[in-house]
């Protein structure tokens, strides 16, 4: 894993743990405020993305952070010129697929926001394609794959200094040792999962922490 990614590893480590801390909270938060613009301008820029994530209150993990670890490339975006225009201006960013894959992905690592508005917005440009990359497939199939994915694992990526073992009012679990950050979804029976914390080096979880 590259310095870039140990980053990002360890603020969605970071961002979950502080869901966690939070204890019982209301329903996963949709994006409802930011997802009119997003649709209209067919993507946005990351400090929009950045002020999204921050509106949704989970943690400091950022678009970039999110985005690394889903592998989504942030693109250059260039706002439409008019017809008599002779330049425009843009800015790294994500298309609105391309959030939407970002939501998917924030969901399935434990935290908790609510994908559905972009992800309905974006099924439309999806069916109508013949060839998807697999982060689009995650959009395509959400519904029915939806907190049924079982265990992710960041490896190598040594957390031994904040590590620890949460779980999340929504069901999912995470932890974190010296080889790695592991989460896992509801689904994910509690004899896999205590393999799992063993296998990581998650540390003994803090009192009144589930494992």
């Amino acid at each position: 894993m590259t310095p870039a990614k140990e980053t990002a590893a360890r603020h969605l480590w970071s961002a979950i743990r502080e869901v966690a801390d939070r204890g019982a909270s209301p329903r996963p938060r949709g994006v409802s405020a930011n997802t009119a613009d997003i649709i209209k301008n067919g993507g946005a820029m990351v400090h929009v993305v950045d002020d999204l994530l921050y509106a949704l209150d989970i943690g400091h993990v950022g678009c970039r952070d999110l985005a690394l670890l889903a592998q989504i490339p942030v693109h250059t975006l260039y706002w439409r010129p008019s017809a008599s225009a002779r330049n425009t201006w843009g800015g790294d960013g994500l298309t609105a697929v391309q959030v939407a894959v970002l939501l998917v992905y924030a969901e399935r690592w434990a935290l908790p926001v609510d994908p559905e508005p972009l992800v309905l917005a974006a099924l439309p440009a999806l069916r109508a394609k013949k060839l998807l990359t697999h982060p689009e497939l995650a959009v395509l199939w959400w519904a029915k794959e939806r907190h049924r994915n079982d265990i992710k694992r960041f490896p190598d990526v040594d957390l031994a200094d904040c590590a620890g073992s949460v779980e999340l009012p929504t069901g999912y679990r995470a932890c974190a040792g010296a080889w790695g950050l592991v989460i896992a979804s509801p689904k994910t029976g509690k004899r896999p999962w205590r393999f799992e914390v063993e296998l990581s080096g998650a540390l003994t979880p803090r009192p009144g922490v589930k494992s």
